[in-house]
């Protein structure tokens, strides 16, 4: 195994959820939110975007599969979780803020897939089921990873902020940068430290990483 050493990185855009708009796919306008499956988008992430109609506070998804990022006027709020918790405090809500809730497959049922649905079944805020959702497909694929992270340089230029792991969990953001491999040998990624991600390179998605629940911390990067 190889060791390259720490890697700098730079945040990509200014948050997440406005990152992810840029590779987002069809969109799907409803009443009432979608599942994955509706919108034929079986794996991958779903930002669904609605208008508050009322000051509030309370945001309860009690049957979100499987987990949710949530953003008021693309401010990260706090991640949703269809163990727990499932409901969050919005503070600061008002009439008119737009409210977007980046919803991750986190993977399928090996077995008895038929009611294996993914996705935002019902969102009530104060009590009052929110209505008039957009929700937009999001692929991490080797294509749009490198659209978004391909004029590095650029980046480097234009974003003089570091990231370290401490920082990077604790906004989620699409972070990228560069190490030099002098000699190709297989090497790993240790999370340590980290939230919940994927890691990519060269545009390649090596997998998630959690380490707070493991029981993997280490992403091996053949060579």
């Amino acid at each position: 195994m190889a060791n390259y050493g720490v890697v700098n990185l730079k945040r990509v855009g200014t948050s997440l959820i406005s990152t992810l708009t840029q590779i987002q796919e069809t969109c799907h306008s409803t009443n009432y939110p979608m599942t994955f499956e509706q919108i034929d988008h079986p794996y991958g992430y779903v930002i669904y975007t609605t208008t508050l109609q009322t000051t509030g506070k309370n945001l309860s998804t009690p049957h979100i599969k499987d987990f949710g990022y949530v953003f008021l006027n693309n401010v990260y709020q706090g991640m949703l979780n269809k163990g727990n918790p499932t409901s969050i405090n919005l503070n600061g809500a008002n009439a008119g803020d737009i409210l977007r809730i980046l919803v991750e497959n986190g993977g399928r049922q090996a077995y008895w897939t038929i009611n294996d649905y993914k996705g935002l079944f019902n969102a009530t805020f104060d009590g009052v089921t929110l209505q008039n959702w957009i929700q937009c497909g999001v692929n991490l694929t080797e294509a749009s990873i490198n659209s978004l992270t391909g004029n590095f340089d650029s980046i480097i230029e234009n974003n003089s902020e570091d990231f370290s792991s401490l920082a990077a969990t604790s906004q989620p953001g699409v972070f990228t940068g560069q190490f030099t491999a002098s000699q190709l040998q297989d090497t790993f990624f240790n999370s340590t430290g980290w939230g919940k991600g994927q890691l990519f390179v060269n545009g390649f998605n090596l997998g998630r990483y959690w380490p707070l629940y493991g029981p993997q911390v280490n992403d091996k990067i053949d060579e």
